[in-house]
């Protein structure tokens, strides 16, 4: 019975260790991912200093092949957002 109740404290231990373990590994995954997550917030992104480009009709404009002179624009920026027409289109 003295042999049992050792070999069960040494496993209960050793479930200790092994959980502690598991759980700052998913710890350390759950805190990669959350900064991953967050870089790829487009709040983050704007306030890097980026500005989405949106049509009037709510479409973002990827390309300058999407715009036109004389289109009315609206330009999305970390602290809010600003109207603006489109004067040129230059590809690079």
């Amino acid at each position: 019975l003295g042999n049992d109740r050792q070999r069960l404290d040494e496993l209960l231990a050793r479930l200790g260790r092994a959980t502690v373990s598991t759980l700052e590994l998913k710890r350390a995954r759950l805190e990669t991912l959350s900064v991953r997550l967050a870089a790829l917030n487009p709040q983050t992104v704007l306030a890097h200093g980026y500005v989405l480009v949106e049509k009037y009709d709510g479409t973002l404009a990827r390309t300058v092949a999407q715009l036109s002179p004389g289109d009315k624009i609206r330009l999305r920026l970390a602290d809010g957002h600003a109207g603006a027409t489109v004067d040129f289109v230059e590809l690079t």
